[in-house]
């Protein structure tokens, strides 16, 4: 059959109704919403815990604590810390060479005394990691015994996450020796408690920074230490040891708990059995907590010795001591606060315990109190048993606070716990308030058993959720995308309020009651588009293979990986003051909370989720379940729905911030469509030395594995599949010599055998694909040329463009790519061909990134492009200037640093940022600077007067500042400008290099790149959207257009269209004729009212529907072409144009016949004939057969009566890859019986398609069976013919 050129056509979008009016998305614009129903809050009790008095605060009066019958307060003394199994006590010596992880160092055997081995070979960036180190209650500062012959440098600590925080920073400076060894410490700046992975990473300026023999933790005098946990015995004392009083003196007072009354004195002495006294406490007064009195201020780390004055026969009767910070009341002038704060119930665990009416929902809120200075009260709140809260004035340093709402349910046995157990210092709660929580109207399938009961009736209350008829919520149904849509609206817009006094979320119903120009629009637009738009579509996205009736029904329900983007959107948790989160990558970061499940189910999570689902678990909404799973392709129910928003809306972290004026919000694009982003590594002679085998070589793709990492990484836009349109030819035989260096895992193969790898492989993706080690440099210490690396690098060969490839031409090259890479390790001559071939491309607007990575030296005349020249200056002492970005006028900086992450010119994010610059943030640290300790700092000299520089170099020595990257844009007369971006700091080292780090390692490098990607992309015209499929052959058709800024800027565009308006005519539309209101987008009009010129942001997705009139039903087809354009510039890359293509062609109709009835059972034969003419086109189609059934004259399901279906082969029978067939609904929602006969070649008039459909569970009615045939192209899914319907009665 003949055709015209395919085009990508997907089939009709079928939005369902919402199943009741609660789910409609009709806009009420004069009606507020309102909520299913309402909360009252009736207050039960308000406690001034520890007064006699009565006491009224803030309009609430708080009773004497003796006044409520139905509380009880219990206090505790500190717990006795147990070390758990299998773990690691901080406080002892750890060795530091028994690590778990080691990023970069070497073992050696220590001279030191005592010592065995120790850490050694440190460099800057290097680390360690112990799992399973157990810290108990009170760990002050961190002792590391080390050793330096250099300036030494840092040790830097971090618990659970190698990006976390620095919880201690210790200085080592030169010992006088390697095998000189001393004690460094520093102190904690942070409470750690538990059982966690300890990181120990190591900064400074240089290689061999310092050794490390051991390191161990020290106690807190200001924590109770158990007698029973001494560390020793000795003269009648019991020993402690590393007790740190910290560096400076502080007021305190002394206290001992006793099992029983003693007749005498208790002493602490200082660093021996018979040392000064520093407290002492007398025992006469019985058992239970005694107040002692401090005999001296200590300042540093000590040994304690417990002494009595009976020779030791007493001290077995303390359980525990402690020195305690004085507190003083500095901050509270308020008087009726003074009232109520003056006393508390205060101990290491306080208990309270409220008698309450059963079965109901109480809010609690807590009033801690805290005057100390030091040791400030860190406690974990239970509520009911379950962890609620960590309240820590150490962070607050506030004096007082009203912690809470905690919303809780009593059951059955009508009490209420709360439980303050000490993480540091003692607990003090001034005040405690409960109030009974009703709602004014319930669901009757929610209970308050059910564990969802107060997420769903929460936000039920606040007009997030509603039901489903007859008040009914459903909790276990599977919710599905566009109520999840109409449930993210609602949290957005409360989400919004908060930050916005000026929004009010009860006046807008829908989204689209809310103006397009208001400043979050946008962003919610993206999110609740996915969900209402793109989940409900009826095929799949991607392949555009309509669903089953069965499938789809599965399709549209969300699953947890979706809900993950769902909760994040809902906060804007994607986003925070530095631009668009860059999260931990599983394969780069051990922290990465996907890799707790890396043996579990992790590897299931669909590629555009994964960094929804890594922030949702970052942020602690989203955990596996008992058994450890994520589930990520379970769908969402109901209740579990409701949780997971509640959960959302309950974090403090909100990042909806209206932006400042004349900035707009950020954006991303939240779809699961994949649009390819065509790359590749231009592959030029780069001749070079093999100095480990001295032999000269080619090393002419150095960073061999960088496409892959970026596409690999998790923080790549979601949208986005990074691939080489024209791969190398596959030759198997380039790799039987070099197995031992694959590094592919594929079950079930022998990964290291050469016919193996041959018999699984059928294509370079796929080699690429499968490579677990994606590290660019074998020796890790910059070769070179190694050879073993050059042949490495074939197993990513995958990547490169060869512009000796004969069938690939420079225009080709230029308009089939949107990047090219092209990188040198040291001095080049390029011939004059491969110049002439470079310079082509260029002048066909090809784009080009080109890096100089060492040294790159190109003689004058030896270029592809005008002469530029890479200069290096080494200030000595692996120096590295700062790294400054050029700003525009408006003060912002080039968009290659800033469009979709940010690159902070004040800060960094990085781990283990190397202390080595003279600015650090992540501009500076662009390049692999920290990967190869050097002091090369390259710049760019000889530049031309129109090339734009974008980012300098301060030579901190002079002062001087030179460019280090900038633009080159090749002028073409008669096509787009080429594009060159020359860069001297070696973002592709960075990335590819010393890729097992970690540590945050080359995230600003991962950013640019992005950046750099989303700067090269352009607008993109499609008509995904247009239902072509369903087309009927009448008079009527629209065609939906869609407009996609895939740039990274703001641009404006000139639409156009052409279409013969002989055949078919453009009707006038009234869509836009408010524009300036209504689609602020739309710039300008043309005379029919539809768009021509337009505005659209970056990531800003519009659909236009073009509507026609067909004069003339004849013909085989009609064609419509779209162009979108840059406005204002004759030749432009920032351009596409796009054909669409409605064909006409027909086919006869199916002929149905030999029909066949015995009782409830029936059959007959469908033939599907040739086309009068057949196909000169030897690609393959798609034959669909698609049949209706009526019963009496309505239609019925078909799966309920269809028992067979069967393929008749005879010599008319043409070739067939085989056939299947689904269960549809059309557009009216009919149910359908669909037969896809795959990949069919008709080139003969007497080919024919012949099958036998049998029926059963026929009654006594008239059955007819109603068909009709499509030709479907497989690839594009676009219907190339079809068939008018053929009617054929059964029964």
């Amino acid at each position: 059959m003949k055709r015209g050129k395919p085009q990508k056509l997907i089939a009709l979008l079928l939005v369902l109704g919402f199943i009741v009016s609660n789910f409609a998305v009709t806009a009420f614009a004069a009606e507020t919403v309102k909520p299913y129903c309402t909360r009252a809050s009736t207050p039960v009790m308000a406690v001034n815990l520890g007064g006699n008095e009565d006491v009224t605060y803030g309009g609430t009066n708080f009773k004497k604590q003796s006044a409520y019958g139905n509380l009880k307060v219990d206090v505790k003394g500190p717990s006795d810390s147990v070390n758990p199994s299998g773990t690691v006590n901080a406080f002892s010596i750890i060795q530091a060479e028994k690590c778990d992880e080691n990023h970069g160092l070497e073992i050696e055997d220590c001279p030191d005394v005592g010592g065995t081995k120790n850490l050694a070979y440190i460099a800057n960036g290097d680390y360690t990691a112990y799992y399973n180190v157990y810290f108990p209650k009170g760990a002050k500062g961190f002792i590391a015994r080390v050793s330096s012959d250099t300036e030494g440098g840092y040790i830097e600590l971090r618990v659970d996450s190698i990006s976390g925080e620095v919880v201690g920073r210790c200085l080592v400076e030169n010992t006088g020796g390697w095998e000189k060894y001393e004690d460094v410490y520093c102190e904690l700046n942070k409470n750690i408690e538990g059982v966690h992975t300890l990181y120990m990473g190591f900064a400074g300026e240089r290689d061999g920074l310092f050794n490390v023999n051991w390191f161990r933790f020290t106690k807190s005098p200001y924590e109770p230490i158990m007698t029973k946990s001494r560390d020793g015995a000795a003269e009648g004392a019991y020993l402690y040891k590393f007790i740190d009083f910290g560096e400076e003196s502080i007021p305190a007072k002394f206290k001992a708990h006793f099992s029983s009354g003693v007749s005498g004195t208790i002493s602490v002495r200082l660093d021996s059995p018979t040392g000064d006294v520093i407290a002492t406490v007398d025992g006469k007064n019985g058992s239970g907590e005694v107040e002692g009195r401090i005999v001296e201020y200590v300042e540093g780390i000590h040994e304690l010795y417990l002494t009595d004055d009976k020779n030791g026969t007493l001290i077995s009767k303390v359980d525990w001591f402690v020195f305690e910070p004085i507190a003083e009341s500095k901050g509270v002038s308020d008087g009726n606060l003074q009232n109520l704060v003056k006393t508390s119930v205060s101990g290491y665990n306080v208990n309270l315990e409220a008698s309450l009416d059963k079965n109901n929902v109480y809010e609690v809120y807590i009033h801690p109190v805290e005057f100390r200075e030091k040791n400030r009260q860190i406690f974990d709140l239970y509520i009911n048993g379950t962890l609620v809260d960590t309240i820590d004035t150490e962070e607050s340093g506030l004096d007082w606070e009203k912690k809470g709402p905690y919303i809780t349910k009593v059951l059955d046995d009508g009490k209420l716990s709360i439980e303050c157990k000490s993480r540091q210092g003692i607990v003090s709660l001034a005040g405690l308030e409960i109030n009974k929580i009703t709602y004014s109207k319930a669901f009757s399938d929610v209970k308050i058993k059910d564990w969802f009961y107060i997420p769903v009736m929460e936000l039920a209350s606040q007009g997030v959720i509603f039901g489903k008829g007859n008040d009914m919520f459903k909790p276990q149904d599977h919710i599905i995308g566009e109520h999840v849509a109409y449930i993210m609206f609602n949290v957005m817009k409360v989400s919004i309020a908060e930050n916005d006094k000026q929004f009010s979320p009860e006046k807008y119903r829908n989204l689209s009651d809310v103006p397009p120009n208001y400043w979050a629009y946008p962003y919610m637009s993206a999110y609740y588009n996915y969900f209402f738009r793109e989940k409900m579509l009826r095929y799949d996205v991607n392949t555009r293979v309509p669903y089953s009736a069965k499938e789809y029904e599965e399709s549209k329900k969300v699953r947890r990986e979706e809900f993950a983007m769902a909760i994040i959107g809902a906060r804007r948790l994607d986003y925070n003051e530095d631009g668009r989160v860059f999260v931990l990558d599983p394969y780069l970061e051990p922290s990465a909370m996907l890799n707790k499940y890396k043996n579990k189910d992790a590897d299931k999570i669909t590629d555009s989720f994964r960094y929804f689902v890594e922030l949702a678990l970052e942020k602690g909404l989203m955990k596996g379940d008992q058994f450890g799973n994520l589930n990520p392709k379970n769908p969402v129910t109901r209740g579990e729905a409701a949780a997971f928003i509640y959960n959302a809306l309950n974090l403090d972290e909100n990042n909806f911030v209206k932006p400042k004026q004349g900035e707009k919000l950020s954006v991303p694009r939240i779809t699961a469509r994949k649009r390819n982003i065509n790359v590749g590594i231009l592959i030029l002679p780069a001749p070079a030395w093999d100095s480990i085998n001295n032999i000269a070589v080619n090393d002419s793709n150095p960073d061999f594995t960088l496409m892959e990492l970026l596409n690999r990484n998790i923080n790549k836009p979601m949208d986005w599949e990074l691939v080489n349109p024209h791969p190398p030819a596959f030759d198997k035989s380039e790799y039987k010599n070099i197995m031992h260096l694959n590094s592919s895992k594929i079950p079930g193969i022998d990964n290291s055998s050469y016919s193996d790898f041959c018999a699984y492989f059928k294509d370079l993706k796929s080699v690429a694909q499968a490579q677990t080690d994606l590290e660019a440099d074998i020796t890790y210490l910059g070769t070179v040329g190694y050879t073993e690396n050059i042949n490495k690098s074939k197993f990513f060969k995958y990547w490169e463009v060869d512009l000796d490839d004969p069938n690939l031409t420079p225009e080709m090259i230029a308009r089939d790519y949107d990047l090219l890479f092209q990188t040198s390790h040291g001095e080049i001559t390029y011939t004059k061909d491969v110049q002439d071939k470079v310079k082509a491309f260029l002048k066909a607007g090809g784009q080009l990134w080109w890096e100089n990575c060492k040294g790159l030296e190109i003689e004058s005349g030896d270029g592809f492009t005008e002469e530029v020249k890479f200069i290096s200056l080494h200030p000595g002492h692996n120096r590295k200037y700062p790294q400054i970005p050029v700003l525009d006028e408006d003060g912002k900086m080039h968009a290659l640093f800033d469009n979709i992450y940010r690159i902070n010119p004040e800060k960094t994010s990085r781990v283990f940022a190397p202390g080595i610059y003279n600015k650090n943030s992540e501009i500076s640290m662009l390049g692999d600077g920290e990967e190869w300790l050097n002091d090369d700092n390259r710049y760019l000299d000889e530049l031309l007067p129109d090339d734009i520089v974008i980012l300098n170099i301060e030579n901190t020595d002079t002062g001087e500042i030179l460019p280090n990257m900038a633009v080159r844009n090749i002028d073409n007369e008669d096509a787009p400008d080429g594009r060159i971006v020359i860069s001297t700091n070696d973002i592709g080292c960075g990335i590819s290099k010393f890729v097992d780090r970690g540590g945050g390692k080359a995230v600003e490098d991962y950013k640019f790149c992005y950046n750099l990607l989303g700067w090269m992309s352009k607008i993109d015209v499609s008509f995904d959207e247009t239902t072509v499929n369903q087309w009927d052959g009448g008079s009527e058709f629209s065609v939906e257009a869609t407009f996609t800024n895939n740039g990274a800027k703001k641009q404006v565009y000139d639409v156009t269209y052409i279409y013969d308006s002989k055949l078919w005519n453009l009707v006038p539309t009234s869509d836009f004729k408010n524009y300036k209101q209504t689609h602020l987008w739309i710039k300008a009009v043309d005379e029919n009212g539809y768009p021509k010129k337009i505005e659209l942001e970056p990531n800003q997705t519009e659909v236009v529907t073009f509507k026609f009139n067909i004069k003339k039903s004849n013909l085989r087809c009609y064609d419509f072409t779209i162009k979108a354009s840059e406005s204002g510039v004759k030749y432009t890359r920032d351009m596409a144009e796009t054909l669409y293509r409605l064909n006409n062609i027909r086919v006869e109709k199916p002929v149905f016949s030999g029909r066949q009835n015995n009782g409830g059972e029936a059959s007959f034969n469908v033939t599907i004939n040739a086309p009068e003419e057949p196909d000169s086109d030897l690609r393959t189609e798609d034959y669909e057969l698609n049949i209706k059934i009526k019963k009496d004259g309505s239609f019925i399901d078909p799966e309920t009566v269809v028992n067979n279906i069967q393929l008749l082969t005879d010599g008319n029978t043409p070739p067939l890859e085989g056939y299947n067939y689904k269960y549809l609904i059309d557009n009216k929602g009919v149910l359908y019986l669909k037969v896809i006969i795959e990949d069919t070649i008709i080139t003969k008039p007497s080919e024919k398609i012949r099958l036998n459909i049998s029926l059963k569970n026929l009654d006594g009615a008239s059955y007819e069976v109603v068909g009709k045939i499509e030709v479907i192209d497989p690839i594009s899914r676009h219907r190339l013919a079809f068939s008018d319907e053929a009617v054929y009665k059964v029964k």
